[in-house]
This record gives C-alpha cells, structure tokens and sequence, in this order.
C-alpha cells in the first residue's frame, strides 16, 4: 500500500496482517506529513512464509517495522525477524505489539496496552533516529 508516487524514495517498510494493517495506513497518513515515506507489505498468508514474500522484503532493503495485533514474543514477527536476519539482510528490523498486561475492559486503559496508531508512529521514528 502506498501513499506516495512511484519515484520518491521509501524511508521505512511496514509489515503487518489481519487486523493491524488498518492502523497502518493510519499510521502511513500521519508519517506523510512528516516528511516520512512509509510502505505497508501486507502477506497474503501468514503460515508458511512464502520465499516470495521474504525476497519482496529483502529487495526493498529498507528498515523494517513488523506490527502485531498479540504481544511480540514468540510470535510471527519474531519467525519473520530471524528469516530476514538468516538471509543476510543488514537493514535495520524492529517489531511493535501489544504489552504483556491482562488487556482491560476500560477503552482509554486499553489503548494503553494494545498497539495504536501512534504507537506505530513512534515506533517508525525511533528506527530512523
């Protein structure tokens, strides 16, 4: 998913499924204004990892923010991170998912604990620095 034309540069890769890639693109809008070009890869199945897939990753040799909707240890980002890393890729990659807290029943203390559009802002910003 891109927001940008063809020929400007991408500064970041966003990998997520399901449910988060809406927040994604969210998150692509409000990066955009900062002057922050962002590309969402989203796989058409997440078991198995396709080569196809990887090589899509590995060829865009951007930094790389996996996004999940569960907590991030042991999970799909975590499989993805060691593929990449097995491949030799040097680009920087980072996973972002929800905390390791009982999620609660109050809206504002559950943005709080799952992943949230700026979350994945922020998360895009410390990668860069």
């Amino acid at each position: 998913i891109n927001l940008i034309p063809k020929m400007q540069k991408r500064d970041v890769l966003l990998i997520g499924y399901g449910g988060i890639s809406y927040l994604l693109t969210q998150a692509i809008e409000k990066l955009f204004n900062e002057d922050i070009y962002a590309e969402i890869i989203v796989p058409e199945q997440i078991s198995p990892l396709g080569d196809h897939f990887l090589g899509l990753i590995l060829k865009k040799n951007l930094p790389v923010l996996i996004v999940e909707e569960s907590t991030i240890e042991f999970g799909w980002g975590a499989e993805i991170t060691t593929r990449l890393k097995e491949n030799s890729s040097l680009f920087p990659i980072k996973r972002l998912g929800a905390s390791q807290d009982c999620i609660p029943s109050a809206t504002h203390l559950e943005n709080q604990v799952l992943v949230q559009v700026d979350h994945i802002r922020q998360a895009v910003l410390n990668l860069l620095m």
